[in-house]
């Protein structure tokens, strides 16, 4: 009796801890964190750093890139997603904006988030130097997406939601609609890439992720 006892109560516990472990905040308390870099006009501060963090306090910087950033983000191994989120991006902030989300909004959020689950991590900065066009850095949870165009539906739909959130009107800030779009999309209207981009973000098929297993 007293074994089944103590056995219920092992396993009340047990499962009061896995709930709890559940609703933990994700590591560090941000929920996503978007880098958006833009070397086309000079402009010292033509970069935004964006952060939600699990309980919905967005905030929005706008500075100077590190003097290490490209390194960290062109040698880094694209799977080892975590790192860069652990850096402070900025050497200087020249603004710094933040608000607390609606539960609406938040919720919002989290879906967005949720759906990018299953996507595998990108960086395609590691085989092409890019450093004079629009540029993004993804990092949800332990996953990161480095890219110029964007690989997977659900970044864009999660950066625009983002962006019309945004404390800061960024948008405004670089005088484009900055409405974002696929790769699909892109290849769909006539845009050209190089091989090796459509290579590294394009989805792969089951064959192509397990033909490997054959060999």
């Amino acid at each position: 009796m007293k074994n089944t006892v103590l056995f219920a109560v092992l396993l009340f516990v047990a499962c009061c801890y896995i709930s709890c472990k559940k609703h933990e905040p994700s590591e560090n308390g941000i929920l996503c964190r978007y880098i958006l870099i833009d070397e086309r006009l000079g402009d010292r501060y033509r970069h935004f750093l964006i952060e939600v963090t699990d309980s919905g306090l967005m905030k929005v910087s706008m500075g100077l890139l590190r003097d290490e950033f490209y390194s960290e983000i062109l040698y880094e191994d694209s799977v080892m997603n975590g790192t860069l989120s652990k850096y402070d991006v900025f050497s200087e902030v020249g603004d710094c904006k933040q608000r607390q989300l609606t539960e609406t909004e938040l919720e919002q959020v989290k879906v967005c988030v949720a759906k990018t689950a299953n996507l595998e991590p990108c960086n395609v900065f590691i085989e092409m130097g890019f450093k004079d066009a629009f540029e993004i850095v993804a990092i949800i949870g332990e996953k990161k997406y480095a890219y110029v165009d964007v690989p997977y539906e659900e970044l864009t739909t999660l950066l625009n939601i983002l962006l019309d959130l945004s404390p800061i009107d960024i948008r405004k800030k670089y005088s484009l609609p900055l409405e974002f779009t696929t790769v699909e999309e892109a290849l769909k209207r006539g845009d050209f890439f190089h091989e090796s981009y459509l290579n590294n973000v394009r989805r792969k098929s089951w064959w192509e992720r397990t033909k490997g297993w054959f060999e």
